[in-house]
């Protein structure tokens, strides 16, 4: 059998991954794209410095989305491409921190198994939220300051090791999901400590520096908000509903593994044909690791800790919203799996990236094209709303507009915001959603051209009630794949 570090050769490598680029980003290219449901509320505010919005403290991710809004003005397209450059730049930095931990815990060809890392992070299809929907990438950019405070905590300098903190706080005001973090540390330790290794008491002293650090984000959450944590992250954390927690958790796990479905029947049975061919793989190759077992465990242990932060709020298992809540966690799944390829043979290891590829690639595919299409709605609703909106009108109302086409958030909340930010022409007028589609999977057709009804015709074909003030009022509706304007 050929070893791990002799194939394939650096020609090899360099194709693999120059076609892996390409492919990932004509995937993720940012034209198309446009704003979305929540970011009608938050990018404005951020425009305006306005840093800890709505009862958070994720300043890091308003003043990432201030410092767009200096660069792009109102241009959707400028946004999402620093949210591709958030999860390209996240990819080369695992390379660089897989291959330390890897190095720490003494496992094998370490170059090449990071390698394999950073390919199945780039393309893990079930994180594509944290880059697809721009406040999403809280996912990303928090992700990013943990990667870099754990390069910077591996040197022996003070002062690296503070810098290092300070990353790790950039990263707890960006999203709460980087708490994992101390427990990395804390993996660290003990593996270093069990070997006895001259280091331990290093990463001993990391792991409490991370510790007193999140002891202080905790007190400033408590000051500025009142309570470690408010009602909508934790209900059931504060009611005690453990079903609920645990259901939340196993949702979280399985949606690591599998798409989305609508039905949970079909989740599972996807979850079996999924994770069996893997349990087999393991269970085959278990003399390979069970001299490594300790390490695998605690890199299992971390993962596990990973997805802790979200089981009060759970994830969808019918689309692909809070996919952000993956981001993280898929890292270190991608460097688990790239250690269950290292104990493949060559013919093994190729079959295996190939089937993976094939999968990624079929929802990451989906995912971009559902994104495209909601987000070709929500610009045509604004379009059309400056198009037709006069001084006459002292009201807008939008009646049945889709909250979500295939999961993906789309006009659920933030209509009335995106108007004041967009609309010029509609400032000092009164917005109102009427009955907002809500049904999850709402199929959109191909948008056809604004079609333009009397105010007669609209309130029959929409039944609209008589208390709408229609003289004084532009009326937009969604029906049937198209919107309908009366002026």
């Amino acid at each position: 059998m050929q070893r791990w570090d002799q194939l394939p050769a650096k020609k090899t490598l360099l194709l693999l991954w120059a076609l892996v680029g390409l492919v990932v980003v004509a995937l993720y290219a940012p034209f198309g794209l446009y704003y979305l449901n929540d970011d009608f509320i938050h990018i404005p505010l951020s425009e305006q410095a306005v840093f800890g919005q709505r009862h958070s403290i994720r300043v890091m991710n308003d003043f990432s989305l201030y410092l767009d809004s200096l660069l792009y003005g109102k241009n959707a397209v400028g946004y999402h491409f620093t949210n591709l450059l958030l999860h390209l730049a996240n990819t080369v930095l695992l390379f660089f921190t897989s291959k330390k931990i890897l190095g720490l815990m003494k496992l094998p060809n370490s170059s090449l198994v990071a390698h394999a890392t950073c390919f199945f992070f780039i393309l893990y299809p079930f994180h594509s939220e944290s880059v697809f929907w721009l406040i999403g990438r809280t996912g990303a950019l928090s992700t990013l300051w943990m990667q870099l405070a754990l390069l910077a905590q591996m040197r022996r300098s003070f002062w690296w090791q503070m810098l290092g903190c300070l990353l790790y706080l950039a990263g707890l005001f960006t999203y709460e999901s980087v708490l994992v973090y101390s427990v990395l540390l804390g993996a660290i330790w003990l593996y270093r400590k069990q070997q006895k290794a001259n280091d331990a008491s290093h990463w001993l002293q990391q792991m409490l520096m991370a510790a007193a650090a999140t002891i202080a984000y905790i007190l400033i959450r408590v000051v500025m908000l009142g309570g470690v944590t408010d009602h909508y992250e934790s209900g059931s954390l504060l009611t005690g509903q453990l079903s609920t927690l645990f259901s939340n958790y196993a949702a979280l796990l399985l949606r690591l593994f599998v798409p989305p479905f609508v039905s949970n029947t079909w989740l599972l049975i996807t979850a079996v044909i999924i994770l069996l061919p893997i349990l087999i793989l393991v269970v085959y190759h278990r003399k390979q690791w069970a001299g490594n077992l300790w390490k695998f465990f605690l890199l299992k242990l971390v993962l596990l800790a990973s997805l802790l932060p979200y089981i009060s709020l759970g994830i969808d298992t019918h689309g692909v919203e809070s996919e952000r809540y993956l981001y993280l966690p898929s890292l270190l799944l991608a460097l688990l799996a790239a250690q269950v390829l290292r104990w493949c043979n060559m013919q093994q290891r190729w079959l295996l990236s190939g089937i993976y590829a094939v999968f990624a690639f079929a929802f990451l595919l989906q995912s971009s094209l559902s994104f495209r299409r909601a987000s070709a709605v929500a610009e045509t609703v604004v379009a059309t709303t400056n198009t037709f909106v006069q001084p006459q009108h002292r009201f807008i109302y939008y009646f049945n507009m889709p909250g979500e086409h295939k999961g993906v958030v789309l006009l659920r909340t933030g209509l009335p915001e995106a108007v004041a930010w967009l609309v010029p022409a509609a400032a000092g007028k009164t917005v109102y959603s009427i009955a907002p589609d809500m049904k999850p999977f709402l199929q959109i057709p191909k948008l056809e051209k604004t079609t333009l009804v009397s105010k007669a015709q609209f309130v029959q074909l929409l039944q609209v009630p008589d208390s709408v003030q229609l003289k004084q009022s532009l009326l937009i509706a969604y029906q049937n794949g198209r919107l309908l304007v009366a002026q």
